[in-house]
């Protein structure tokens, strides 16, 4: 559910800019020329302050969304095992790692970041007991 709702707010990113440029209230001193203060100053604005807190809170939902899907998981490490190391390596390596020989008895094993599993499937099964 929390997944939905930082989604929403993220696709609502591009409207928190509006909402600020077309509610502020740049009135910041009175018909005397004092100062009117900050508690007043933020009284006004009350609804720009707001729409600011979402627009950072929809930016850190993006920068999260973007690493839980793997943004950049074409990433692969390489590992070099030569000599003895390559002959005492015979079992199959775990899943995620390709396993590379050459002819000359130099073993590279490649390390492949996996991408995060999103909760997609879910969302998209219907809920038990539900009726078609």
């Amino acid at each position: 559910m929390w997944f939905k709702i930082r989604l929403y707010i993220v696709s609502l990113i591009l409207l928190f800019p509006m909402v600020i440029v077309s509610k502020i209230h740049c009135q910041c001193f009175d018909s005397n020329g004092r100062f009117i203060g900050y508690y007043l100053l933020a009284y006004n604005n009350i609804i720009p302050i707001i729409s600011l807190v979402f627009m950072l809170l929809g930016m850190m939902f993006f920068w999260r969304f973007c690493y839980e899907t793997g943004a950049g998981a074409g990433v692969s490490t390489q590992v070099s095992v030569t000599g003895e190391e390559a002959t005492r390596r015979t079992r199959k390596p775990p899943d995620g790692v390709v396993r590379a020989a050459d002819g000359g008895g130099n073993v590279a094993f490649v390390v492949r970041r996996r991408r995060s599993s999103l909760p997609v499937g879910r969302f998209l099964e219907r809920p038990a007991g539900v009726a078609v």
